[in-house]
């Protein structure tokens, strides 16, 4: 598997990049397996100069990272929620009675599911070859290839344009914009979700970085490259999924930009993101959590206390490589999961119904931090009556008791 160093911004092509965070050679996130040795790569962020677009330094084949996929966005309500949302609002935003609508980086299909539930007639594009049994089962026509100009090409015009998760992934986004303006239909609209760089650091959220999200977007450089490319960022709204991301609406029509995107560019002003202020600030957090959960574990193994992973997530890997920590199993919900080892510590990953065979009481360390309150309500359904502990790492290193939906503090 091959990768290349990044010698140019992806969003304005300036040369001038500086590294501000190393997260050591680590395998990639969602690299699972059954005991094969894996190969690492650097991961390191660095941020541009002139735009202030945070990026990785290397590109890893994508071929490498999607084409076998073990995640699957249904898994948790909290995305499916999130799903449902995002179908309801970009509905509400075209004039046409049974609009087609085309996701890209469709998983399962289950946000595709909510928009053809509404009456829309619905496409998708995804490389993951293992994923499309899924979505033949729920009858949804998907294209199994990387979103493209020359897959755009194949595709009949749509009203609505849906990318969640999947554009931080790209290493060329300014064709993957130009492929959406040759599918879009000329009143449509294209949304675009993904993790938003100003919460990233403000929350110390390194975990968020690995070799599958190339682009850590702030709102600056993509209504700067959206406008280059004949785009308007049009409307956004703020979501706390996957730790706090951004909905972007974007026409190829000239329409008046809402308040919520001055706002925001105005917030990322006030708070320095146009320059180098708070990124070394933010590697020295990450530094001091990696040692205060080590100290923190420390502690824990020399009080005989049982620490077990819950959610064996791409983050979750990102964190335990980093830290060099190992577990002795993590649990997941996602059953395709379950009887692999993770990537770089080899954990077992097992179903949260092994939670139940645990005589003691547990610590329980959240790599699935994001979907915290599910985690909890699962986690009381499968242990109840015995008393539990969350650890958590972000945005600081804490240990709390288990109570209900909320954790409190002990």
């Amino acid at each position: 598997m091959s990768y290349r160093e990044l010698s140019d911004c992806r969003c304005c092509s300036s040369s001038d990049l500086i590294p501000y965070l190393d997260l050591g050679e680590q395998p990639l996130a969602n690299s699972y397996h059954h005991g094969e040795s894996l190969p690492t790569y650097p991961l390191k962020l660095a941020l541009c100069g002139q735009c202030f677009h945070s990026q990785l330094t290397v590109v890893v084949d994508p071929a490498a990272l999607f084409t076998e996929y073990l995640y699957v966005s249904g898994t948790t309500s909290t995305l499916r929620s999130q799903f449902q949302s995002l179908a309801a609002d970009t509905l509400a935003r075209v004039d046409r009675r049974c609009p087609t609508v085309l996701d890209i980086a469709c998983n399962d299909g289950t946000l595709l599911e909510y928009f053809r539930a509404a009456g829309a007639r619905v496409v998708g594009v995804d490389p993951a070859v293992n994923l499309r049994r899924l979505t033949e089962e729920k009858g949804i026509d998907v294209v199994t290839a990387f979103w493209s100009a020359e897959v755009a090409k194949t595709l009949d015009p749509v009203d609505i344009i849906t990318a969640t998760n999947v554009f931080a992934h790209v290493d060329d986004v300014q064709g993957f914009l130009n492929a959406c303006r040759r599918c879009l239909r000329a009143g449509g609209l294209v949304a675009l979700e993904f993790p938003y760089c100003r919460r990233m650091i403000l929350e110390n959220e390194f975990d968020t970085i690995y070799h599958e999200h190339l682009s850590y977007f702030l709102l600056g450089p993509i209504v700067s490259l959206a406008a280059r490319l004949g785009f308007q960022v049009q409307d956004l709204s703020f979501w706390p999924v996957h730790g706090g991301s951004v909905r972007l609406i974007l026409r190829d029509s000239p329409a008046e930009p809402g308040p919520a995107v001055a706002d925001a560019l105005a917030h990322e002003r006030a708070d320095g993101f146009n320059t180098m202020a708070p990124y070394r600030p933010f590697a020295r957090r990450v530094e001091r959590n990696r040692e205060r959960l080590r100290e923190l574990v420390d502690e824990l193994n020399a009080s005989h206390k049982r620490l077990v992973g819950y959610g064996a997530s791409a983050k979750g890997n990102t964190m335990l490589n980093y830290c060099q920590m190992n577990l002795p199993y993590i649990v997941d919900d996602n059953p395709l999961k379950c009887g692999w080892l993770t990537p770089g510590r080899n954990i077992p990953i097992q179903s949260p119904d092994t939670l139940a065979e645990e005589p003691e009481s547990l610590y329980l360390l959240l790599l699935a931090w994001n979907c915290a309150d599910e985690v909890f309500r699962r986690v009381k359904r499968i242990r109840a009556g015995r008393r539990d502990f969350a650890v958590r790492y972000i945005p600081e290193v804490s240990c709390h008791e288990i109570d209900g939906d909320h954790p409190r503090l002990e």
